[in-house]
């Protein structure tokens, strides 16, 4: 099981309390969808915020949430704009760890910090 640290980003406080508890509860798979673009995920649906958002900038590690509630997690070959809600950012030497999983290999998420970052 690999652990990986979120970051909470702006818009994790937009997902229910129950969300977030699932969210950081679930373990997860990664599936054979997952590419250098993004590594997506299979586990507990997490709820979504109900609300529409404007695309915006996606940063490196960003977790979307997209309507079937299975997170995705963004790497190298991203694309620069994206309109789902964001749980936060993976932590970027997690990223590395993630992108060297292999299909069906198990990770969860639990809260990172500034603090040791390197970038």
């Amino acid at each position: 099981m690999t652990t990986l640290r979120l970051l909470p980003s702006y818009q994790y406080r937009d997902f229910s309390t129950q969300a977030r508890e699932t969210f950081f509860n679930a373990h997860y798979e990664v599936i054979l969808q997952s590419s250098a673009m993004g590594y997506r995920l299979s586990g507990d649906a997490v709820e979504g915020t109900g609300r529409e958002i404007l695309s915006e900038a996606i940063a490196y590690g960003a977790v979307q949430i997209p309507a079937d509630g299975q997170p995705i997690v963004l790497l190298s070959q991203r694309q620069t704009i994206g309109g789902y809600p964001k749980m936060g950012v993976v932590v970027e030497e997690d990223c590395y760890r993630l992108a060297q999983l292999p299909l069906g290999a198990k990770v969860w998420f639990v809260f990172g910090s500034f603090a040791g970052c390197t970038s």
